[in-house]
């Protein structure tokens, strides 16, 4: 992460990222708040600008959507992310894709009184023109001189699939690296002695089917390009989050030997990447870099948490009012095991919404998966509600993303392949290999979806069918076993009306074949809507679905998994689930035995 210092001049950057409205703790605990958020940011901020001479301050996108707050702002009241944001003083900020999950007029009033440039090169109105400055020139005291920094950055091109029922009619979004490469003559031009790009955008090797979203490695190859700050995954780059390969070099933090930093998500750190300058006499050039990240702390600036503290009372309010009950707990620790009862709840919701907006004979099927799943959120990250009162928290536990949801066709045959995709989740599993990891780090938790009106098993000794990018891999492979619809094997013709999330449709996850499955209803309601309005209609105790699917081995196999902890226990009979200990961040590891089942 470090190289040699020896420069006419030196340069911070510090840069948050993918903050998803944790201003003041990213979740709202009933006792108080965590140690995240950009209250407990602050302290570190400070400290950051205090040590150096010249420092500049960015957010990289996805602050202004992610949780229960942001149900409960006022439509009038200035936004209190932009007003933390204006308090710290940040220089300029990006779109994420989630700052335009409510749509453009919401986002230019979260932006109308705020003070911080928004910079965005490729989010266009129809006529091709910028909807947000697309560069900016910050210029800073340097020395006896004036440093021009230039500052572009650019939105992942797929919020057009996402939130295209927002968009399409208003803007269109151009491919990130088209944008950069054609800002960059126009920053020279006025002037920039480096360029800085805020890229709401991961990291994934050049030929990786997400190039598009993930853009940060070809951005970065740009000739002009001087540094890179990326956002969009959750990860923290440089660091062992990524594999040194095709020019990405997760030990000296650059891409194509550009200097980068992804700091994570959620508030939970600051990346701060300090440069080197020197001056050949014509020109300002890189010549050295160090990146680091800072903690968020647990002492909180006052004044940050002032801002937060009439929505955090609101919402905190909003969130202890009882809806229900449920007879059983409703966890997704154990949801790649079997059939999570938190996901067949999101499903029954999405049955009874349906059956109320469709007008078909087409039988219906819901399709959801377990949101919170851990991974790179860490081991607190799941669903893990006890049996008895569900409050109205409950509904951001089971629903954390604004996600609407829609109405397809599909034939029995799509719908084996779309749980072929799924069942990716799943490791491919060996009966010699007992150390084998259960899940495949490379398809996570909320992509493990499931059908409530289908029943069938999921064998995971079997080869998958498809890869990550969604290619067809082996035709000859089938995991999904014994698949019926209402007593019958499931006839591959068979149509079907099929409601999920518009963004499993709109290409999230790269489902094969998804995106060309018919609407038959574009906008039935947004999840936690649904998923309110169904658990509220039972006030003395709701009625969870039965399983849809099982585990079912060909034979008897061992693996190890990784979760976090469980407030309540998983029945997974037949298999069996033995303590392997919990590690020093939190993590709980099992030693598990997979079954075959009985017929």
């Amino acid at each position: 992460m470090t190289t040699n210092f020896a420069a006419q001049g030196s340069l911070r950057l510090i840069c948050t990222t993918d903050l998803h409205m944790a201003i003041d703790g990213s979740r709202l605990l009933a006792d108080g708040v965590d140690n995240a958020g950009l209250a407990a940011l602050a302290p570190a901020i400070a400290v950051a600008r205090a040590e150096v001479k010249h420092s500049l301050l960015f957010d990289i996108g996805d602050a202004f959507q992610g949780s229960a707050l942001t149900d409960d702002l006022e439509p009038d009241a200035a936004h209190p992310m932009q007003q933390a944001f204006d308090m710290l003083g940040y220089d300029a900020q990006t779109l994420g894709n989630h700052d335009l999950d409510f749509g453009l007029d919401a986002l230019e009033h979260v932006l109308k009184d705020g003070r911080i440039p928004m910079i965005c090169a490729n989010l266009l109105c129809p006529m091709g023109q910028p909807l947000f400055d697309p560069y900016r020139i910050l210029e800073v005291p340097f020395n006896d001189t004036i440093l021009r920094v230039g500052i572009t950055g650019v939105v992942p091109p797929r919020v057009m699939r996402w939130n295209g029922h927002h968009l399409r009619t208003r803007a269109r979004v151009s491919d990130s690296v088209d944008a950069v490469r054609g800002v960059l003559p126009e920053l020279r031009a006025a002037g920039a002695d480096i360029v800085v790009v805020l890229a709401h955008s991961g990291i994934v090797p050049i030929d990786h089917a997400d190039l598009d979203e993930q853009a940060a490695l070809p951005i970065a190859n740009l000739d002009g390009v001087d540094v890179v700050l990326c956002g969009h995954q959750h990860r923290v780059f440089p660091g062992p989050d990524f594999p040194s390969v095709d020019g990405i070099d997760p030990i000296a933090g650059t891409l194509n030997g550009t200097p980068a930093i992804m700091a994570g998500s959620s508030g939970q750190r600051i990346g701060v990447l300090d440069l080197s300058l020197a001056h050949d006499g014509k020109c300002w050039s890189v010549c050295a870099h160090r990146a680091s990240f800072r903690r968020a702390a647990p002492q909180r600036d006052p004044a940050i948490a002032a801002i937060a503290a009439p929505h955090v009372a609101r919402t905190r309010a909003r969130l202890a009012e009882p809806i229900s009950s449920t007879p059983y707990p409703l966890c997704t620790v154990f949801a790649a095991m079997a059939d999570s009862r938190a996901v067949r709840v999101v499903q029954a919701a999405y049955l009874d919404a349906g059956r109320r907006a469709l007008d078909t004979e087409l039988p219906l099927l819901a399709v959801s998966s377990p949101y919170r799943t851990g991974g790179r959120s860490g081991p607190e990250a799941y669903t893990s509600l006890p049996a008895g009162t569900l409050y109205h928290s409950a509904i951001s536990d089971l629903c954390p993303f604004a996600n609407r949801i829609i109405a397809v066709e599909a034939t029995g045959a799509q719908m084996i392949d779309w749980l072929e995709m799924a069942s990716l989740h799943l490791g491919h599993l060996h009966s010699d290999q007992p150390t084998q990891p259960l899940i495949n780090p490379e398809m996570p938790g909320y992509n493990f979806d499931a059908a409530l009106g289908l029943t069938y098993r999921i064998d995971p000794t079997q080869p998958p069918r498809f890869c990550v990018s969604g290619a067809l891999i082996d035709p000859t492979a089938r995991r999904i076993v014994d698949i019926h619809h209402d007593g019958a094997p499931l006839d591959p013709a068979q149509r079907f009306a099929v409601i999920t999330s518009s963004y499993r449709v709109s290409g999230g996850g790269n489902f094969p074949g998804l995106s060309d499955l018919r609407i038959l209803h574009d906008g039935i309601g947004t999840m936690s809507d649904l998923v309110t309005r169904w658990i509220s209609a039972s006030p003395d105790g709701i009625e969870v679905p039965p399983p849809s699917w099982q585990l079912s081995p060909s034979n008897t196999v061992r693996a190890t998994y990784r979760t976090g902890a469980s407030r309540s226990s998983q029945d997974v009979r037949p298999h069996q689930l033995v303590s392997a200990g919990i590690t020093a961040d939190g993590w709980h590891d099992w030693d598990v035995t997979l079954n075959p089942l009985e017929d």
